[in-house]
């Protein structure tokens, strides 16, 4: 059976220097009680903590998007593996990607049993009656904290509360809209590829990089769409060529959505490069844009066969071309060009 809670702390001397973990520990019992707090994800939980806090004369915890946003995918990761476990590494990366300055943090996390309401209390109870994870709870140091909580499909549910002391007190630095990559502060596309992110589009090439300038595959662009779109289990497998491929059940979803009729033969070529002029006709067809046709905005595409829905996707606004008149629709499209035109397509 899952341990109801762990918690674990960080320091680090000098700032942004990784120090050593300390494994806290583990249960709780239930000697008193919580205060009464409305059950609402990082809101409820940081209000359940300054209640403690402001009883013992400590400075409140403020919210922030960027820590709430943390614990919520660290929620949302033990809620899919039904497992309780630490990812300090994690953490430390989403930290290191928004370039925050800390001097410590901490992690408690919990699975309770119940529904949502129980649940919540529960995990607070055994929180605070717990002597390590209330040394989290109560740390004088910190300034801000987040908090989330994800139910599993194995029932109860998965909470996390991420507290940290900042340097100098500088908690208007954790702004909304960071991502764990650490490759794509120069990028030219870092908006669009933290758009991609934070609408659960992609999560990466690894845990803390987005290989910006890598190449698109096409299983990876079939990905990216079924995801966008939320698209329904396929009826029958589509392709010959893509059997096992992480990607396979995104390219029978595309494929039965009318999105791709792949690269003939019965084949996807999943692991063939995406080109301009078949990202044109991808977002076109996952659109549903019909408006353009003909318009013939390029100089450079009148050979080729997807001419229509370049024009289409040109005056939908969504691509201005790669020069003046000119589209380039053989050259090959990298993962942040995909980015921007996802987020040119979809976004708000």
């Amino acid at each position: 059976m899952l341990a109801p809670s762990v918690a674990r702390s960080s320091s680090q001397l000098p700032a942004r220097a990784l120090g050593a973990l300390l494994a806290l520990g583990l249960l709780a019992t239930q000697l008193v009680s919580a205060p009464t707090v409305q059950a609402g994800g990082g809101n409820g939980l940081r209000d359940a903590a300054n209640g403690y806090r402001l009883q013992a004369g400590l400075n409140p915890v403020v919210g922030t998007a960027l820590l709430d946003d943390i614990a919520t995918r660290r929620a949302d990761d033990m809620a899919a593996r039904d497992e309780l476990e630490h990812d300090m590494d994690y953490v430390r990366n989403r930290f290191a990607a928004a370039d925050l300055c800390w001097t410590r943090f901490g992690e408690i996390i919990a699975w309770s049993p119940g529904d949502r309401e129980y649940s919540f209390a529960h995990t607070l109870d055994q929180w605070w009656n717990s002597d390590v994870h209330r040394t989290i709870f109560m740390g004088a140091s910190y300034q801000a904290a987040g908090g989330a909580w994800e139910g599993a499909d194995g029932g109860g549910n998965y909470s996390v509360m991420i507290f940290v002391a900042l340097c100098g007190n500088d908690v208007p630095t954790l702004a909304y809209g960071q991502t764990p990559f650490t490759d794509v502060a120069s990028s030219p596309f870092r908006q669009d590829i933290e758009w991609l992110y934070l609408n659960e589009i992609t999560t990466g090439c690894t845990v803390s990089t987005f290989c910006p300038t890598a190449g698109v595959t096409r299983a990876q662009m079939a990905s990216f769409l079924d995801r966008q779109l939320g698209l329904a289990n396929a009826s029958r497998d589509w392709f010959d060529d893509d059997d096992g491929l992480v990607h396979e059940g995104a390219i029978n979803r595309v494929a039965e959505a009318g999105i791709t009729s792949g690269c003939g033969d019965g084949r996807f070529c999943p692991n063939g490069g995406v080109t301009r002029e078949q990202m044109a006709s991808f977002l076109v067809r996952a659109k549903g844009l019909s408006a353009g046709a003909g318009t013939d905005l390029f100089d450079d595409d009148d050979r080729s066969r997807h001419e229509l829905d370049i024009d289409r996707l040109a005056y939908g606004g969504i691509t201005s071309g790669c020069a003046v008149r000119r589209y380039c629709p053989s050259g090959g499209v990298t993962r942040e060009q995909m980015a921007a035109f996802l987020r040119r397509a979809f976004g708000s």
